[in-house]
């Protein structure tokens, strides 16, 4: 097991890794860039996570979109797919038609 943790790659082009669950994601939440820019984050390199992971994801899109931000998901691991799909949030992170950007490429 790993705490979260954010890492840039390039501007604008993080990487997500580690545990997003219910005791990480509160000092993840902090370290999050909320800025009127648009970050396409790969999140190949999450090891586990659960519905508070998933609620990180969306609230940090919801802060994204309040300042003018976008958010782009790449390599969404299948447990995330899951969890949104059960939770009946896929619509918001996968979009029409990946329209949101949430692929698995």
């Amino acid at each position: 097991m790993s705490n979260g943790a954010l890492e840039e790659r390039h501007p604008g082009e993080l990487i997500l890794r580690g545990d997003l669950r219910a005791p990480e994601v509160p000092a993840l939440l902090d370290s999050l860039p909320v800025t009127a820019r648009h970050y396409e984050v790969d999140l190949g390199g999450i090891e586990r996570i659960d519905s508070a992971g998933l609620a990180l994801i969306l609230e940090w899109q919801r802060r994204l979109a309040s300042v003018g931000g976008s958010l782009v998901l790449r390599h969404p691991p299948d447990p995330l797919v899951r969890l949104a799909q059960i939770s009946g949030v896929d619509k918001l992170l996968l979009g029409d038609d990946d329209q949101m950007g949430m692929t698995e490429q």
